[in-house]
């Protein structure tokens, strides 16, 4: 028997992040070091699987949308401050050129 099924852009998206914090590699960054996370629909779902919580919102996270036949960029004041960086595994409040 064969079967064959389709998922939404949203549902591989959460596909793809439940497989990234999987990564042996993460969860040693995770342990030991900076983790830095920029911007993307697919990143945003990643830091909700890291952080257990549904945010950041995906919609706060894209930076462009491929709607229609056209690409668009979002309006940088709709998005949220990026990128997230963790350290130890926690949100600190650093930027990239503190680190």
């Amino acid at each position: 028997m064969k079967a064959a099924f389709t998922l939404t852009p949203s549902e591989s998206k959460r596909l793809i992040a439940k497989a990234v914090v999987q990564m042996d590699e993460l969860k040693e960054a995770l342990q030991k070091a900076y983790v830095i996370i920029n911007a993307g629909t697919t990143c945003s779902f990643v830091v909700q699987e890291l952080l257990g919580k549904p945010e950041p919102q995906p919609r706060r996270y894209a930076v462009g949308v491929n709607t229609h036949r056209l690409l668009c960029i979002t309006d940088p004041g709709n998005r949220d401050p990026l990128p997230i960086i963790l350290f130890e595994g926690k949100v600190c409040s650093k930027t990239v050129e503190e680190r």
